[in-house]
């Protein structure tokens, strides 16, 4: 995360510099108005013409600082909707690389609220600090200036010393909030757990007519997110309460000694006034640092959400290219995979080979880690010990991009996007011609989707049946022009004939790529017998 920030910093010195060097001005010219009341006042009795230059500069300061502030905000919205693009793309890419181990664990409602939450943080930061925390920064520095130039170093550090103090009350009672925020946070994010657990469980909840239950857990859910809400309301209050008796008492004190200075003489009443002036630009700001500070505080915690969930450093530098031949020997050596508080697979060792013109097949009890394996072969899974060997090259130390290119794993359950059947091809190979997707779809068994390459399959492809999807899973294969295929389970939910279908399938297939089944269908076991392999207690051998 770091690194990302530092290296947008870098990338946008310009916006930087524009709002930097506008919010100076701005500074500048807003501090300006208090100096001209005081000459006014002092120099009431001067001449008309003269009146009529400050009437001038007067308006000269509201017309330009609404430019200035344009420009302030033109540029600090530059750099937060930049920042919210290239965030955003780490996330995704992050994202999608983190593997099944978090994928299988993560409750989809809660990510997207960490998602959503720290994306709007930066924005919330980045707004903090370019429109409060900076232009207060210089305010209060050239209000602090013209005092000691105007008065002498006691009001200067009597006014620094109020401001500082006032700041310090705020930021302190905003520091205790912290537990709060990171508590609601973590309420709002559950909620949106629950709301999308619902929504995709929607059938269980008719079906099993859970509605009692349901609204049990809501309300539990949502008495928490009351009582969290009305916990931060109440810490709110007292930071208010705080300000306005900090800097109630710092104004009496300061004008307690201006008050002294004017009736001896030594002071104007265009300075208290002035003076006055300065006060209220002052704590009105650092009322918004107050609030700010709580947005960036806010903010921290979501990045650092996300940033705990998404940017975990990647120890292993992968670096070996690992070109796929005509045949691959996966060698394992007490290989142990811990999940949850299991182990799917503990002290495996033997040896798969697969090759071109043959079918392997890897049977065995069911739990006992055939998908797991498939998984751990292809790098969607790699918290695991001992060493898994492709062609003699230890699976840890392959660059995964390079593999991932010349391999497909189709799942028990095989995703598809809720988009057409066309499209759904074309997002293993966007460049695929119509003569490719008609060719893919054909040797698969799946013609007559030609004629319907542009319906949508629905979410999750609820919309075909299950021996289509095998078969469009085996199409996309096709297509990526992967080496080497790897089908986990491919008959689940299958009848007889498309098991025969999927047989012949698999036949064509085999002469162009490198094929692994998972499987325990006692049909295709048979059929493979030739090279089939089983997972027995902890150790890998061929039948």
């Amino acid at each position: 995360m770091k690194k990302i920030i530092l290296n947008f910093i870098n990338q946008n010195k310009g916006y930087i510099s524009l709002v930097l060097f506008s919010t100076l001005l701005f500074s500048i010219i807003n501090i300006s108005f208090g100096v001209l009341i005081k000459y006014i006042v002092d120099g009431a009795s001067i001449k008309g013409s003269s009146i009529v230059y400050y009437a001038i500069f007067f308006v000269l300061i509201r017309l330009t600082t609404p430019i200035l502030y344009g420009f302030i905000d033109y540029g600090s919205s530059k750099i937060s909707d930049k920042l919210d693009i290239e965030l955003k793309e780490k996330l995704y890419f992050n994202a999608i690389e983190l593997d099944n181990i978090f994928h299988n664990n993560k409750n989809t409602g809660e990510i997207l609220g960490k998602i959503n939450a720290g994306i709007s943080s930066v924005r919330n930061i980045t707004k903090s600090i370019f429109q409060s925390i900076i232009p207060v920064f210089l305010d209060i520095l050239f209000i602090i200036t013209v005092i000691f130039l105007t008065f002498n170093i006691f009001y200067s550090i009597l006014v620094l010393l109020v401001l500082i103090i006032y700041a310090i009350a705020i930021i302190s009672q905003t520091n205790k909030r912290v537990p709060i925020l990171r508590e609601l946070a973590n309420t709002e994010r559950k909620t949106m757990g629950f709301f999308h657990d619902s929504f995709i469980n929607h059938e269980s909840y008719k079906v099993f007519g859970q509605k009692k239950n349901e609204e049990k857990r809501l309300k539990i859910i949502i008495d928490n997110y009351k009582n969290i809400l009305n916990i931060n309301k109440s810490s709110l209050f007292k930071i208010s309460l705080t300000a306005a008796s900090v800097s109630a008492l710092g104004c009496i004190i300061i004008f307690y000694f201006v008050t002294i200075d004017i009736l001896k003489g030594n002071t104007t009443i265009g300075n208290f006034l002035m003076l006055t002036v300065f006060l209220f630009q002052s704590f009105l700001p650092i009322n918004s640092i107050g609030f700010s500070f709580r947005q960036i505080k806010r903010g921290l915690v979501d990045l650092e959400a996300i940033n705990e969930t998404f940017f975990k450093e990647n120890e292993n530098i992968r670096e070996i290219e690992l070109l796929i031949p005509d045949h691959i020997k996966i060698q394992l050596d007490n290989l142990t995979l811990p999940l949850s508080e299991t182990l799917a697979i503990k002290n495996l060792s033997g040896q798969l080979i697969i090759e071109k013109n043959e079918i392997t097949i890897l049977t065995g009890a069911s739990g006992i880690g055939k998908s797991s394996l498939g998984k751990l072969i292809t790098g969607l899974l790699n918290n695991y010990e001992g060493t898994i060997q492709v062609n003699n090259f230890e699976l840890k130390e392959v660059n995964l991009n390079l593999f991932r290119k010349q391999t497909t794993y189709c799942s028990q359950d095989t995703i598809f996007f809720n988009d057409t059947i066309k499209n759904n091809l074309l997002y293993v190979q966007p460049d695929s011609s119509e003569i490719d997707l008609n060719n893919a779809l054909t040797i698969v068994g799946l013609k007559d989707f030609i004629k319907i390459i542009d319906k949508n399959i629905g979410e999750r492809g609820s919309k075909i049946s299950g021996g289509e999807r095998q078969r469009l899973a085996l199409a996309r294969s096709f297509l990526k022009g992967s080496k080497f295929i790897i089908l986990d389970e491919p008959t689940t939910g299958l009848d007889h004939e498309n098991k025969e279908n999927l047989i012949n399938i698999l036949n064509i297939l085999k002469e162009k790529f490198l094929i692994l089944v998972i499987t325990h269908d006692p049909i295709f076991s048979q059929v493979f017998l030739k090279n089939s392999f089983i997972i027995d207690k902890n150790t890998i051998k061929q039948v």
